[in-house]
């Protein structure tokens, strides 16, 4: 698990977040979390192995008590890693990224191609079939942009969007089983519980159909 400190759509001003120890628009590690009689805290850590937190539950913080020391921070004080209490992520971080890490879980990727129309019949949808009840992570993720050519082109709006086949034989779309938001950024992604059937998956942008070509790779576990 990671946290997003200060990125994305907040408003940061960095002078704030030095004055607390903090370095905006920084990936931080999130270690632990805990839930002690109401009081709730998080134990992150900046990957630099220094600037922590000084703020609320910081290391040298009043709040702590002896028996709290003991049983969280056993081993003393250590630079780059502290707690802090949940209000206080909520209010200086801005996202939390998880990556499931299963083995025995199997990967599949496909790439496509978003065509520049908005019509069924450039529309290119997976199709999938489950033999038993089966726990599956969606990812959509769009080409990246470091090279010159890609650099200039705008971020897609992505979703990505299952259904039941209501009509195995003909392919036709039954009821909507799940879908990931809709956001304009690098990859969007779902989690579904699925019985066994047939299932329609299908990749969408909305902002791209005065460009040329749309490239993304589809991704399920």
């Amino acid at each position: 698990m990671g946290a997003s400190c200060g990125g994305g759509n907040m408003q940061v001003n960095d002078e704030d977040y030095h004055n607390v120890g903090l370095r905006p628009r920084h990936a931080y590690s999130v270690l632990d979390v805990q839930d002690l009689h109401g009081l709730r805290l998080v134990r992150l850590r900046n990957p630099w192995g220094h600037y922590s937190w000084r703020g609320d539950w910081s290391d040298e913080c009043s709040l702590w008590t002896a028996e709290l020391r003991e049983m969280l921070m056993p081993h003393g004080a250590d630079e780059g890693l502290f707690w802090m209490s949940f209000s206080d992520m909520l209010r200086y971080f801005d996202c939390v990224d998880i990556c499931k890490v299963r083995s025995d879980w199997n990967e599949i990727r496909l790439q496509g191609i978003l065509p520049p129309h908005a019509d069924k019949d450039s529309m290119a949808v997976t199709v999938m079939t489950v033999l038993e009840a089966t726990e599956v992570e969606f990812s959509l993720f769009q080409e990246g942009q470091r090279s010159a050519e890609r650099s200039q082109r705008s971020q897609l709006d992505l979703c990505v969007v299952v259904f039941r086949a209501a009509d195995p034989a003909r392919g036709q779309v039954g009821a909507l089983i799940k879908h990931s938001k809709r956001q304009v950024r690098g990859f969007v992604g779902c989690h579904a519980m699925l019985e066994p059937g047939l299932y329609i998956v299908v990749c969408l942008a909305f902002n791209h159909w005065h460009t040329s070509k749309s490239y993304f790779h589809f991704l399920t576990f």
